[in-house]
């Protein structure tokens, strides 16, 4: 059944009769597809300006979840095999700004980040593609850019971002999770 705190808005009736855990990726994206007109920028700003942080986030979240955190660094498929599964949800508020003459333009402020099973926010032909993208590069960082209008409310978009690691960022994951609480903090700072 959908949760609020879920961050699902479907009403539908197939929500009330579908199995939950099937149906709740096709809902997000459902959701997500509403959209809110003018996004687009505002996400795409923040992922080009603090992308690297996200990245740098996502992959001390993502193996500190997938219990494959250590001092050593994991083959390429079993880096691979773990971004199949799993990417870093990076929350943002789209605040929306409108000038004098009426324009409308969004800012996005990063909110939370937190890694996720990629199968329970992507509906089946997005989450190939996020699949794809994974197995077309080395050393590749998921990263699933979901912006909301309010803290807490419900998915107006999800951009999906895979990135690849550079050779001269690579080092065991267990680094990366020493750094999380520090680049998290730096995350919120800078989007403000």
């Amino acid at each position: 059944m959908p949760n609020i705190n879920d961050k699902i808005c479907c009403t539908g009736r197939e929500c009330q009769i579908s199995d939950w855990k099937t149906h709740k990726a096709l809902c997000r994206q459902n959701r997500a597809g509403a959209g809110v007109l003018g996004w687009e920028n505002a996400v795409l700003k923040f992922n080009s300006d603090h992308g690297c942080y996200s990245g740098t986030y996502a992959i001390g979240a993502v193996f500190r979840m997938c219990g494959n955190l250590s001092f050593e660094m994991p083959s390429l498929r079993t880096w691979k095999e773990t971004w199949h599964a799993y990417a870093c949800v990076v929350e943002l508020l789209l605040i929306r700004e409108e000038d004098q003459r009426g324009n409308i333009a969004y800012k996005s402020k990063f909110l939370s980040a937190y890694p996720v099973k990629v199968e329970d926010y992507l509906h089946q032909r997005r989450l190939r593609n996020y699949r794809k993208s994974v197995e077309s590069m080395d050393w590749p960082v998921g990263v699933l850019l979901m912006s909301v209008t309010e803290p807490n409310g419900p998915i107006v978009n999800i951009v999906t971002a895979v990135r690849p690691l550079s050779k001269d960022d690579l080092m065991p994951p267990a680094f990366f999770a020493l750094n999380m609480k520090r680049v998290y903090e730096m995350l919120k700072e800078v989007s403000t």
